[in-house]
């Protein structure tokens, strides 16, 4: 018997694998070379290959340890409000009531949201005479400095991801629910097996690969964050824009490239930041599905 012909589909494909690898592939690759470049933004000027030293200066920069201390703990904070807001609404969308289709569609309404459009609502909501400080006057406080003080900007920034990734980790946790089969809950139910007990044993267990890609795509969307955080802190207190303590890795290749001109030390600290993305990809898959593949 004739094995499969792979030559047709491969050609059907092959369109599409030209596409993604120009506006993918060919640009990444280019970005990559020329991190192993000394280049003047200004007409693109190449003043020489200098190997791996934009890596080695990145690495000993003083600053590059503080700014990813500042990306891990807005990632941790944010996934974690974005996680637990997302269980709660996944497990009370998951119920039958009265208008759970709308409400379904209104969770979903942030997600549409673009990362600036999402920064500048936060940000004029906050803002020094905006609607919060108008409600914290109402209650008989003084006015907050959300936009200026460091650790009020700091939950500014967790709220705003949280805002904008809590749909799609809510829906993603609600599909796994929704492939609990009923027949298991009451036959659970039936056995005299606790909330609790059914939560533990029946329902975490079986929503694990959802939680788990909820897990990976919120945390790679925060560790490479820029948006909000250009949109919210640009010109906020030193050279370069962001406020010190709001300063994430993503930013500060940005502000190298954009406001220094320093572009192949710039594009070394995004290839580092992917680097982290890519280990914490490999340890996530790792962990997940060893033991699946193994049995």
């Amino acid at each position: 018997m004739r094995g499969p012909k792979i030559g047709y589909p491969l050609l059907f494909l092959l369109p599409t694998i030209i596409i993604v690898f120009g506006v993918l592939g060919a640009p990444a690759i280019y970005s990559f070379s020329q991190s192993f470049y000394k280049i003047s933004f200004l007409g693109a000027e190449t003043t020489g290959f200098v190997g791996i030293e934009n890596y080695i200066k990145a690495i000993n920069d003083p600053r590059i340890y503080d700014i990813l201390y500042n990306t891990i703990f807005f990632t941790i904070l944010s996934v974690v409000l974005t996680f637990s807001l997302s269980l709660l609404l996944a497990f009370l969308l998951n119920e039958e009531f009265r208008g759970r289709t709308i409400a379904r569609a209104l969770i979903l309404l942030p997600w549409a949201i673009s990362g600036v459009g999402n920064g500048t609502m936060w940000k004029t909501l906050f803002n020094y005479h905006g609607v919060i400080n108008e409600g914290v006057i109402a209650l008989g406080f003084p006015r907050m400095p959300w936009l200026a003080d460091p650790p009020l900007i700091r939950f500014v920034l967790i709220l705003a991801q949280s805002y904008l990734l809590v749909p799609f980790c809510t829906f993603v946790i609600l599909a796994g629910l929704q492939e609990i089969p009923k027949n298991l809950i009451e036959s659970t139910k039936i056995d005299g097996a606790s909330a609790l007990q059914r939560l533990r044993h029946l329902t975490f267990p079986m929503l694990k690969p959802a939680l788990m890609s909820a897990l990976l795509v919120s945390t790679i969307v925060c560790i490479k964050v820029f948006d909000i955080m250009y949109v919210i802190t640009a010109g906020g207190g030193i050279t370069g824009g962001a406020i010190g303590p709001t300063r994430v890795i993503y930013y500060y290749g940005y502000e190298q490239i954009f406001v220094f001109f320093r572009v192949g030390y710039g594009l070394s600290i995004i290839w580092i930041l992917c680097a982290i993305v890519f280990v914490f990809s490999v340890v996530y898959y790792t962990a997940t599905y060893s033991k699946e593949i193994v049995q």
